[in-house]
């Protein structure tokens, strides 16, 4: 299988199964800029494309204390990359350290801002 093939096939499948997908948490956590509930504190974002319309509610909950990523929630509409990267970022980052989540969303940006160089 030729890597675009490959990367064709890694965003239909987390599209149609949509890891992370659905919006956990308190109900106050749209609210307030972070709540704490039991060991976790969780915060929420907001984000919308202007240029193709794209939205993305996430939530994340990290251990209160350590900062250990436990769930990355989310819910969208838009196009099936920005339904896959949401996916994505939850499997790559619950149970991971604030460091290696730092590590793995610097080298996202990079790549995203390479503009195919990488």
């Amino acid at each position: 299988m030729a890597l675009d093939q490959l990367y064709q096939q890694v965003i239909l499948d987390h599209y149609r199964e949509k890891h992370g997908g659905g919006l956990r948490g308190p109900a106050g956590t749209p609210d307030a800029p972070a709540v704490v509930d039991a060991d976790l504190v969780w915060a929420q974002s907001r984000q919308v494309n202007p240029l193709c319309g794209d939205e993305v509610t996430l939530r994340v909950a990290v251990q209160h204390g350590t900062g250990t990523v436990r769930d990355v929630a989310w819910e969208g509409e838009g196009c099936s990359i920005s339904q896959a990267s949401a996916s994505v970022l939850h499997d790559l980052t619950v149970g991971q350290e604030p460091a290696q989540v730092r590590k793995i969303v610097d080298e996202f940006r990079g790549m995203i801002r390479s503009r195919g160089s990488v």
